[in-house]
């Protein structure tokens, strides 16, 4: 940038550590120039930092001539600022005498925590000057270092020291002693931004949920709203019980997003130390949350049956959001898009409810009535699906409990219980590929089908039975594959087709596309479950007729003692 005319020359003085961070936020020098560039663009002032010395021209000689210019100066102090020889004994000799002799201002500003009031700076000779300054005698924006500040509050210093400097261009510059009193804002200072604090849990052996996705989506949500700066996140995952404590007392948020895994009324599923599943009921979350309802103004419980949690947290909380059945990844997403959207457009807690099941309506997802605004001191139980009430399923089929060897099948569970038979056949394939550690390749090898868990193959297969009046499982499918000739192990392509046609996968000698099944209690039986489809991964021929086959292979051990 060069000086026109008699435009005020600024002369910025920092570290080069200061600007040089991967993470645009951390750039100082570029933040401030970016809240400078106004007055530059209209002529008011000549914006001049190091960066303006070209390739080859001497570089001390063109500091020099340019500090002998200057109107005003702006440092950016930090510990790299102090540790530098040359700001020490090349600039800020020159700046300091210049502003007891000419009044030319100096605008200091804390970037990170360091010695500024403790360190003095002599002048105008730096090893033995008749005069000795501290930048504490210097009036600053800010005593608080702007890296303990939210991004907000960091930008609100950067305008200030902005405004200061039109002040005192338009005006005769003050000497440094006595200080300047301080600018107030021509605007006012925004209000406190609101904190979101969003707490997430899939622990081990529970199916996987999108959660990265809708973190990233709340946040590009808020980010291209028009109120993106009235809103902070923070973001905990693989979250235990004392963690969402201690998040809330250190956090201190408006709104807690919770994304997980719920239990109808066993809970909502956390972790513990080892990774594995931890249950925390309603009254343990009602009884936290009173605490902190004078600063907690709305509770999102995105998980399946969280409306039971929900309805004994809105006893203490203004807003509450609970899911009243089992919801799939892409409505539960599209909800909170919707909701943030809504919420980061100013809107009401209300409208900002209605916007994310329209939301879902909108994407064809016939989910939209799943979540549910709970308002304190105004809501009922609304209606829903019947869930077994505890975590163990009691039935005459002796079904083990639900968190065994640390599988959560409660997804599972409760979409069989709704009759949600494709969910429930995806479900089943997503379960089978986490215990063997295939989700990312979508098939399974021979061996992994050959060491599958007994245990986990016979709840399955259970879950299926019980909910299905024993239409439906593996065990089922093992024994018409046995009637009509099959043995374990023996993959022959003429009698899979006969099993297929059995079974409904085929007709007329045609393969069915998996859209094409029927998921219905009034398909044929042993139509599912399929272990053909996750979500939009279809399984090949080959495969899928392997997948099965084994499967039946390994029933002949895990299941001839259970069913």
């Amino acid at each position: 940038m060069t000086e026109s005319g008699n435009t005020p020359r600024i002369f910025i003085c920092y570290a080069h550590k200061d600007n040089e961070s991967s993470e645009s936020g951390k750039r100082w020098l570029d933040r401030l120039i970016e809240h400078l560039a106004p007055l530059e663009l209209q002529e008011q002032v000549d914006i001049w930092s190091d960066q303006e010395i070209e390739l080859g021209e001497n570089w001390h000689d063109r500091i020099q001539r340019t500090l002998e210019q200057v109107k005003a100066a702006i440092l950016l102090v930090s510990p790299a600022f102090l540790a530098s020889r040359y700001i020490r004994n090349s600039e800020l000799p020159v700046l300091l005498k210049k502003s007891k002799d000419e009044g030319v201002a100096i605008l200091p500003i804390i970037l990170r925590p360091c010695m500024w009031r403790e360190t003095k700076f002599q002048y105008p000779n730096p090893q033995g000057g008749i005069r000795e300054l501290s930048l504490s005698d210097i009036q600053v924006p800010t005593t608080k270092p702007l890296s303990s500040l939210p991004e907000y509050e960091q930008d609100t210093v950067l305008y200030q020291v902005a405004q200061r400097l039109l002040k005192i261009i338009n005006s005769q510059p003050p000497s440094i002693n006595p200080p300047e009193p301080k600018l107030d804002p021509i605007l006012p200072p925004p209000p406190p931004p609101r904190k979101i604090l969003i707490l997430s849990a899939n622990p081990r052996g529970t199916s996987q949920l999108r959660l990265d996705e809708e973190r990233r989506e709340i946040k590009e949500g808020l980010k291209r709203s028009k109120k993106f700066d009235h809103y902070e996140i923070e973001t905990i995952e693989a979250v235990r019980p004392r963690d969402i404590r201690r998040a809330i007392l250190d956090y201190e948020p408006n709104i807690v997003h919770f994304s997980g895994h719920g239990a109808g009324e066993d809970g909502l599923i956390f972790e513990e130390e080892t990774g594995q599943i931890n249950l925390i009921d309603g009254e343990a979350l009602a009884e936290l949350f009173e605490l902190f309802s004078d600063q907690v103004e709305c509770v999102v419980l995105n998980a399946c049956y969280s409306v039971v949690q929900a309805e004994v947290i809105a006893q203490h909380i203004n807003y509450v959001i609970g899911m009243s059945k089992a919801i799939e990844d892409r409505a539960a997403i599209e909800f909170v898009v919707g909701l943030y959207d809504g919420l980061g457009s100013g809107k009401s807690y209300e409208f900002a409810y209605k916007l994310g099941c329209n939301g879902i309506s909108m994407m064809g997802i016939p989910e939209y009535l799943t979540p549910q605004l709970l308002v304190k001191g105004n809501h009922t139980s609304p209606p829903q699906e019947e869930t077994p009430n505890n975590v163990f399923i009691e039935s005459e089929s002796n079904i083990q409990p639900f968190f065994e060897q640390g599988v959560d099948y409660t997804q599972l569970r409760n979409l069989l219980a709704a009759g949600e038979w494709q969910e429930a056949d995806q479900e089943t394939l997503r379960i089978i590929l986490d215990i063997a550690e295939r989700r990312e390749w979508g098939w399974l090898r021979s061996k992994d089908i050959r060491e599958f868990p007994c245990s986990v193959l016979s709840d399955i297969d259970k879950l299926w039975i019980t909910y299905s009046s024993s239409k439906f499982g593996f065990s089922v499918q093992k024994q018409i594959w046995r009637n009509i000739g099959g043995q374990p192990d023996q993959i022959r392509g003429e009698i899979f087709r006969r099993f297929a046609s059995r079974v409904g996968w085929q007709v007329n000698e045609e393969w069915l596309r998996y859209e094409q099944f029927a998921f219905s209690s009034n398909a044929p039986e042993g139509h599912l479950p399929s272990l053909k489809s996750l979500g939009t991964q279809e399984v090949d021929l080959q495969s899928w007729q392997r997948h099965l086959i084994g499967f039946w292979s390994r029933a002949e051990n895990c299941l001839q003692t259970d069913i």
